[in-house]
């Protein structure tokens, strides 16, 4: 057999392979609905994640701030964002255990509305916890830390991604574990490759 034959056959074989391995990889998960696509400027990608997922891309984004605050501080979500920490006062340790709720706003933004606080056994407002740990904690400059409306305020779109690429919220039900997002690629332009 003409070798050419056989290189060609050999290609076409691989190209069928792949075809097949893509549209297996594409119908072997789980089936997602995806809402209608909103105008952007750039390519939307939804993606559909969990609360352990999320928490290791936001553990990822925020390793600065975790590692170099002067308090200790850490975070976990499940049902909830959950936020410990530690204060100092009068030379005493005093565990800090706040728990969240995340809304997402029509900017694809995100607001943690504190739900519960635990602190010791004082009797401390939220707002002067939080007040602490927001002058305290060095967040990214896309995290706010609100602490007159006891709220910690996320701004995906001043999240730093590569190539201009950008993050929206699309949908965050931590109790049943849906989270959806919007990945915005920007477009290239002819000439720009």
């Amino acid at each position: 057999m003409n070798k050419w034959k056989v290189a060609f056959l050999t290609l076409l074989t691989l190209v069928f392979l792949v075809i097949a391995m893509l549209v297996a990889l594409l119908f072997s998960g789980e089936r997602v609905d995806i809402p209608p696509v909103q105008h952007h400027a750039g390519n939307v990608v939804m993606v559909q994640t969990t609360a352990p997922e999320l928490e290791a891309i936001a553990r990822y984004y925020m390793q600065d701030a975790i590692t170099k605050s002067p308090i200790p501080f850490d975070f976990f979500i499940d049902e909830t964002v959950n936020l410990t920490s530690e204060l100092q006062l009068f030379g005493v340790t005093i565990p800090v255990a706040m728990t969240f709720d995340p809304i997402v706003h029509d900017d694809g933004n995100i607001s943690l509305e504190q739900q519960e606080m635990n602190i010791g056994n004082l009797s401390l407002p939220p707002q002067y916890v939080l007040k602490l740990i927001g002058q305290a904690v060095q967040f990214p400059d896309w995290i706010t830390v609100q602490s007159s409306d006891a709220s910690i305020y996320v701004d995906l779109s001043r999240l730093n991604i590569d190539s201009g690429t950008r993050v929206r919220a699309k949908k965050i039900d931590l109790a049943a574990n849906e989270i959806q997002l919007e990945i915005i690629i920007p477009t290239v332009k002819e000439g720009e490759q």
